[in-house]
């Protein structure tokens, strides 16, 4: 029913958290009509396998400079997507997903997908997410070329602490930007500026009295721009 259970044993805890679309194999946020606005698109005729599969490469290279590219290998048989790889702007694979085995035939029977735990009287947490509408609160956030909001949300966190989600996508890329009230609880934020790992860039600032922490698998330049070109008017009540 579009929910993903999380379970922590150690905690005897259940987390529910709405399903995200765009996990591999899925990687489209929305209908994908846009893409080729801002990828263009190439095919490579050389045979490919994964997992022991016949598939089929298709790589899409970005027509500016605030997104990555991506490879993308699909099942010739099914269409399964089984690889994908985003790439830097010189083409170097800088993260990859993808399936190492894989059984295609008849569906699998439910009690197969059981967890091998005994969740019977497990605490069950609903993550609180509201949606919202961060304009009307006075926030002006800049979309890089190309992408728009796709998710407006504020999620309840630990402390009672209220976080603001933004998420951004061209279809393909996804950017969250996430909005805080300053406290306490910023003194292990990561430091202003950025923060890369792999495909994944970060890029923290304060505004005002509020912390922003943009993030995706974009150049960091991108959330930069974010960033930098937020701005908080703070609206007044009649």
């Amino acid at each position: 029913n579009e929910q993903v259970q999380y379970l922590i044993p150690e905690k005897k805890l259940i987390v529910m958290l709405p399903r995200r679309g765009d996990r591999f194999p899925g990687v489209l946020l929305g209908d994908g009509k846009a893409i080729p606005a801002h990828y263009s698109l190439s095919r490579d005729r050389r045979e490919a396998r994964v997992a022991g599969r016949e598939c089929d490469m298709i790589e899409l290279r970005p027509r500016d400079a605030v997104r990555y590219g991506y490879r993308l290998c699909t099942d010739s048989a099914t269409s399964l997507l089984l690889k994908a790889q985003t790439l830097n702007p010189r083409r170097e694979v800088i993260d990859q997903v993808a399936f190492t085995s894989l059984r295609v035939g008849p569906g699998i029977p439910a009690d197969e997908l059981n967890s091998r735990w005994k969740t019977q009287g497990w605490r069950v947490h609903q993550a609180s997410v509201e949606p919202v509408d961060l304009s009307r609160q006075g926030w002006r956030i800049p979309a890089p070329p190309g992408f728009a909001a796709v998710t407006q949300v504020t999620r309840s966190m630990r402390a009672g602490r209220q976080v603001s989600q933004l998420v951004l996508s061209d279809g393909l890329a996804a950017i969250s930007v996430f909005i805080e009230p300053m406290g306490s609880a910023h003194d292990a934020v990561p430091p202003k500026g950025a923060v890369h790992k792999g495909a994944m860039n970060i890029f923290g600032t304060r505004i005002g009295d509020h912390w922003l922490t943009a993030i995706g698998e974009v150049p960091v330049d991108t959330l930069r721009g974010i960033a930098q070109g937020t701005e908080y008017v703070p609206l007044i009540a009649p």
